[in-house]
Parts: C-alpha cells; sequence; structure tokens
C-alpha cells in the first residue's frame, strides 16, 4: 500500500468513527429529551409545592411577638436547617435548596429555626404551563428546559394570551434522577 492509499483509508476511518459518535451524541441527547418530557412536569410541579410551602413557613409557623420580622418554624419536616435542606434537596440541587434558603430568609439561632416574615407572590399559572423547548447537554447528562406560560397580566379567556418564558437548569444527581440547579423567571 502506497503512501497516498494509506492516507485515504486512514481518512475514510476518521470519518466513521466520528460518523459514529456524532450519531451516539444525536442518540443520547434524543433518549434525554425524551425521558424529560415525560418527567419534567411532574418535578417542576413538586419542586413550585416545596417551594411555596418553605416561603409559607411550613405549617402553622409563629410570629415571634418581641420581633414582628420574624417567625419561629415548628413545622416537624423543616423545623431545622438540616431538615428545610433536606426537603428541598428532594427536587433541587443542593447549591439551589442553600440559595432558596438564603433567599427566604431563613436562619438558625439557638438551634431554632427562624424565618424573615415576607410573603411569596406566585404570579403564573401552572397547570396552563407547556414545555417550549428542552437542550440537553448528552456529556454532562444537564438540561435546560424553557416552558411558556400565560403571563400574569394575560386576559383568561384570550387564545393569544401574553406569553412568560420560564427556564429551569436540571442537573441529573447521583442518585440518577433530574434535580432542578437554577431558575429564570420566577414562580
Amino acid at each position: 500500500m502506497n503512501k497516498k492509499e494509506f492516507m485515504l483509508v486512514s481518512i475514510v476511518i476518521i470519518i466513521i468513527f466520528l460518523s459514529f459518535i456524532g450519531y451516539r451524541y444525536i442518540n443520547i441527547s434524543h433518549q434525554l429529551k425524551n425521558q424529560l418530557y415525560a418527567e419534567v412536569k411532574l418535578l417542576i410541579d413538586e419542586a413550585r409545592d416545596r417551594y411555596r410551602y418553605v416561603s409559607e413557613g411550613g405549617y402553622n409557623p409563629v410570629i415571634i411577638q418581641d420581633d414582628l420580622s420574624k417567625e419561629l418554624i415548628v413545622d416537624p419536616n423543616i423545623n431545622t436547617k438540616e431538615k428545610l435542606l433536606k426537603f428541598l434537596q428532594k427536587t433541587y440541587t443542593d447549591n439551589a435548596a442553600q440559595k432558596i434558603c438564603d433567599e427566604l430568609g431563613y436562619e438558625e439561632i439557638d438551634g431554632k429555626l427562624y424565618r424573615a416574615l415576607c410573603d411569596c407572590i406566585f404570579i403564573h399559572d401552572w397547570d396552563k404551563a407547556s414545555i417550549k423547548d428542552i437542550k440537553v447537554n448528552p456529556l454532562t447528562k444537564s438540561a435546560t428546559v424553557i416552558f411558556a406560560l400565560p403571563g400574569p397580566f394575560a386576559e383568561s379567556n384570550s387564545n393569544d394570551s401574553v406569553k412568560d418564558i420560564v427556564k429551569f437548569k436540571l442537573i441529573k444527581s447521583k442518585d440518577n434522577t433530574y434535580k432542578i440547579d437554577n431558575m429564570i423567571g420566577g414562580w
């Protein structure tokens, strides 16, 4: 085999190899997308419910009469920082769970958990949410899910209502489930 034939065979082998890798990359991407279409709405619904529960201080928080700026968390599911984080980590990554605790003003003082007294407003109707797109990175198995929702000021009887876009960044966890790592656009 002369040098030109060797080069030609080498190029053909490289093209076949790269085609195989490209096919696997696309195939894995489609598999992940299909899996996410089936699972992501349930994940988002559960994450929203957990966020709402935590944003309200759980069941029956006690407003501190000496300091009306915070409330004592007495709910046995989330009455310590550890329990609170574990509760959120069912649907959120560790970083996202910690960020939620910080944003909602949770702090542990003398072994008791307190939350800054504030209201959270949920502006979207998630029952009418639709998945607009899912972008998957097959190498990291992370994904960005884009939802279209009726805007907070859309008329309920209009088909042409204003749409808001909410994005979730998902990361596949060690237990092979997806968890929310970041959210852009608000509940």
